[in-house]
């Protein structure tokens, strides 16, 4: 800093009379520099009549030297340079020194990526580019409430508490709002679901459950399809619940919903209407092997004449019209690796359950500090 620091006096003082020449030349109209510096010529000899000099004299003035107070700004505002080329803030308490880089002010310029990012779009066609902005603001639009703001710009628990401490995170959305808050929900989802894979653990008491119903309302979230074969040895299970398979296929596309029916452990399936899905669990179980006898008869001869022939054919363990006939109270559970076997039980609706209804017999009080913040805002 020692070494630079004469220089950069030395050219605002020799910058004056060209700033001084440009800014005269342009506020008084001359016809050329030439005449700019007779006139400067003419300034300077009569600087003891100073105070009868047009407003327009005055601003060059400033303009001319503001380079060299700027300079005298930059190195002498409240700091005391010692032999380090270090500088201490005089107004904290306690002394901190810090390595004082005159590249900082360039600091508030565009990253070049990002430079370069925001030029090739707006090279982009016109109509390329509205289609991009849309999609974009499409997106992004739920971040311009003021009510998201103040919901969003603290939190209260850090993910790990997730498995240390008993909480349970609701998330309950109206479905006027879905379509306006299903961006924010993915990245909610997304962070949560991504922070807890940093740390294995096979502690029952660290497990932590993810019930997704009707997941498929908030968008893709691709993340989440590949955590049942990734969670595992993270104690992170994750539950989705939807109404049919033909919802996956739709918001996430046939090659997704394969891939969530081929790394889930468990499926649950009530009582459907989907004749395809119900085909299709209809293979995963399986068939069996049975006899089938035929006998054939001659003509008069019903009791000694004919011949009989025995044989084995595939039959459906559990046909889909089987699947899609169970009654509304009961389920078909298939563990994977156990799909010949599968289970036909009685449903446990919590709310027929007179012992599960009283386990759940206590009041949900909201956060009163997110309410009252957001009454603030609007």
């Amino acid at each position: 800093m020692q070494i630079y620091k004469p220089y950069c006096y030395i050219i605002s003082i020799l910058a004056i009379p060209f700033i001084f020449l440009g800014v005269s030349h342009y506020f008084l109209d001359f016809p050329s520099f030439s005449a700019s510096y007779n006139y400067l010529k003419k300034i300077i000899l009569n600087l003891h009549n100073f105070s009868h000099f047009k407003f327009e004299i005055y601003f060059s003035f400033f303009c001319a030297l503001l380079p060299l107070f700027l300079t005298a700004y930059l190195f002498f505002n409240g700091r005391n340079m010692d032999s380090h080329g270090k500088a201490v803030w005089a107004e904290m308490k306690d002394i901190i020194k810090y390595e004082y880089n005159i590249f900082n002010i360039f600091k508030g310029m565009l990253d070049p990526i990002i430079r370069n990012e925001a030029n090739k779009w707006a090279k982009a066609n016109d109509k390329e580019f509205a289609s991009i902005k849309s999609v974009y603001s499409r997106f992004m639009q739920v971040f311009t409430s003021y009510q998201v703001k103040s919901a969003t710009d603290s939190m209260s628990f850090e993910y790990e508490d997730l498995r240390k401490d008993n909480i349970t995170l609701y998330i309950k959305i109206a479905q006027t709002d879905i379509d306006t808050l299903a961006p924010l929900i993915r990245i909610l989802l997304e962070s949560i679901a991504k922070n807890l894979l940093l740390k294995e653990s096979k502690k029952f008491e660290e497990r932590v459950y993810l019930f997704l119903d009707e997941f498929v309302r908030f968008g893709k979230l691709p993340f989440l399809l590949e955590m049942p074969a990734l969670s595992r040895s993270y104690g992170v299970v994750l539950i989705f619940i939807t109404q049919s398979n033909a919802l996956i296929e739709k918001y996430y596309g046939r090659e997704d919903a394969r891939i969530v029916n081929s790394t889930v452990a468990y499926k649950v399936i009530f009582k459907m209407d989907d004749l395809e899905y119900a085909k299709q669990v209809s293979e995963e179980i399986g068939k069996m092997t049975r006899k089938t006898r035929s006998h054939s008869t001659e003509k008069g001869q019903l009791i000694m004449g004919g011949t009989s022939s025995i044989s084995k054919e595939a039959w459906d363990l559990l046909s889909a019209q089987d699947i899609m006939n169970i009654d509304k109270d009961e389920v078909i559970i298939l563990v994977s690796g156990h799909k010949a076997k599968p289970l036909k039980l009685k449903a446990n609706y919590y709310f027929k359950n007179k012992e599960l209804l009283s386990r759940i017999n206590w009041e949900v009080k909201p956060n009163e500090e997110v309410f009252d913040a957001l009454k603030k805002v609007v």
